[in-house]
């Protein structure tokens, strides 16, 4: 498959590298945004105070929650991993989303995606803001894989505290939780197994900035895979969503995000995967936004309105 050659810096890894390949041929549809950013007060939930009774273990109140209007509870799922809640103050029939951070597989957190989860909450979603363990705290492939799938299936089971219907259920990823999240979407089946209802399908998938093509990293992620790939590919191939385009529901629905001034994951991997998926014979939409860096694709004001919008039907 094609390979655009850019440089390449991975957010919280001081490395660099590049890549060598071709452009693809489909043009992108650009979108800009006109949408501002807002300030929001200090939110009137407790924590993990829910509609309904629930024997999760809720933890402590982080301190950059008071900020965000929505937030309703950091709650504890698999292992210890923090999921935090943002939703409207009245339950209705709200569309439900699990969210999932970046940090290029060896960091992050997912307070990144905080103002995007307040923003999306604004738009009337109720989104599960997942944790999962990376590098630095001792995951790899599969496991990461499987805390996506494992927040999907705690998400299903505490919708209904939080909305009237869990009826459509939308996995939206970041940068290298953009991958992960691609793969539970792709294939729940394979990587689902872990947690009970982890291998229903989602509805929809969005990816944004996503760096999809893991070989394109064979410098960088023998950590992940526990092996080098020219010592044994294997593990990368199943850990590649390019493996499993042939199979996609082609129920789901999906939609990529990336920006054309990407400093960091080439605007290729989107472009890439969206040809891949079209050629297999499912439906994607590719939106490509116009002087939007790789920290700016995760940032309400340019893609809450078009992800309620791709949810919503109505783009």
């Amino acid at each position: 498959m094609g390979r655009r050659l850019l440089p390449l810096v991975l957010v919280l890894v001081a490395c660099s590298g590049s890549q060598a390949g071709v452009s693809t041929t489909a043009p992108p549809v650009t979108v800009t945004s006109t949408v501002t950013t807002t300030s929001v007060p200090a939110p009137d939930a407790t924590l993990g105070d829910t509609p309904s009774a629930s024997t999760t273990t809720t933890l402590a109140q982080p301190v950059e929650e008071i900020l965000y209007e929505h937030w309703r509870g950091s709650f504890q799922f698999r292992d210890g991993l923090r999921i935090d809640v943002h939703a409207p103050e009245v339950r209705s029939n709200h569309p439900i989303a699990v969210m999932v951070h970046g940090g290029g597989w060896f960091g992050g957190r997912l307070d990144s995606m905080g103002h995007l989860a307040d923003g999306l909450a604004a738009q009337g979603f109720v989104v599960f803001n997942a944790s999962y363990r990376t590098l630095t705290q001792g995951g790899a492939f599969p496991s990461m894989v499987e805390d996506v799938a494992c927040a999907v299936a705690y998400a299903r089971d505490h919708a209904l505290d939080f909305s009237t219907t869990a009826d459509h259920l939308t996995l939206i990823g970041y940068s290298a939780g953009a991958h992960l999240a691609s793969l539970v979407a792709f294939s729940p089946a394979t990587f689902g197994t872990a947690c009970e209802g982890g291998d229903v399908p989602v509805d929809a998938f969005v990816g944004l900035a996503g760096s999809y093509d893991t070989d394109v990293y064979a410098f960088l992620l023998q950590p992940f895979y526990g092996t080098a790939f020219s010592v044994d590919p294997e593990p990368w191939r199943a850990g590649n969503p390019f493996t499993y385009v042939s199979d996609i529901d082609p129920d789901l629905e999906i939609l990529l995000i990336h920006g054309d001034m990407d400093e960091v994951v080439p605007t290729a991997m989107s472009e890439n995967l969206f040809l891949a998926v079209e050629q297999s014979g499912a439906s994607a939409s590719l939106h490509v936004i116009t002087a939007a860096s790789h920290t700016e694709v995760n940032s309400p004001r340019l893609v809450s309105e078009l992800i309620a919008a791709f949810v919503n039907g109505d783009q």
